[in-house]
């Protein structure tokens, strides 16, 4: 560990910057340092490692090494594992003898955007493509069933009249042919497109809405006999 880095490290002035800003650069400054071998000035910690000491993200750690590496702090190079296509950690080394200086570095690139690829192949880390999904809001009708329904049924041309759809339409006593009024009824709803949760029960109400009552059989007045002629009476006393 790098104490006697770390504590010049607390001492050094870094240039003001805002992109990150300077106090993240300075934290990840310090991790860096706490890594830092006292004789050779070297370390090799993971991106990951770095961002979980100082407590900022992976993409700031790599605009705090870019921007030290400017201000002239630091040295990155990258490495290769050997017999392998990975990338391993960067070799870091810090330049001991300008540490504690007041920070009057000539112009720095400090607003650059974080994440912007370098030029400097040393330091840039492989980038991978994250494929998120994207989840879209969706927007349904409040108090209106929607006309998909998966519970919803079409009523097709085989439609089938149950035995129990038979016995309830016998119990009823209709006057017309359940065979007649269901071709009405499958006929009706195919041309409208209808769809039911209980198509069985909607064929009860066309066949109940079907119903007509047989009219009401018509008093028979009583006859006026006073004017009427029956011919001469026959009965005597």
């Amino acid at each position: 560990m790098g104490y006697k880095l770390v504590a010049a490290g607390l001492d050094t002035e870094l240039p003001t910057s805002t992109n990150p800003n300077t106090g993240i650069v300075k934290a990840v400054f310090l991790a860096l340092l706490d890594r830092t071998s006292n004789d050779t000035h070297t370390c090799y910690p993971s991106m990951n490692d770095l961002s979980r000491r100082s407590q900022v993200s992976i993409s700031s750690v790599k605009r705090s090494i870019y921007l030290l590496e400017t201000y002239g702090y630091v040295t990155a190079m990258r490495r290769t594992r050997a017999g392998k296509k990975a990338n391993d950690s960067n070799l870091y080394t810090v330049n001991f003898d300008k540490l504690g200086s007041d920070g009057t570095d000539p112009s720095i690139e400090e607003n650059r955007p974080l994440g912007a690829r370098r030029t400097d192949p040393r330091v840039e880390e492989e980038r991978k493509p994250v494929n998120e999904p994207v989840n879209k809001p969706v927007n349904k009708p409040v108090g209106k069933k929607s006309p998909k329904d998966k519970r919803s049924k079409s009523i097709t041309d085989d439609f089938e009249v149950t035995q129990a759809m038979k016995d309830w339409f016998s119990e009823k006593r209709f006057q017309f042919s359940i065979n007649d009024e269901t071709e009405k009824f499958i006929n009706h709803h195919i041309a409208k497109g209808s769809t039911f949760v209980e198509p069985s029960r909607a064929w009860q109400n066309w066949m109940s809405g079907r119903f007509t009552p047989q009219s009401k059989k018509t008093k028979v007045q009583p006859e006026n006999f006073a004017g009427k002629d029956y011919g001469q009476s026959t009965f005597t006393g």
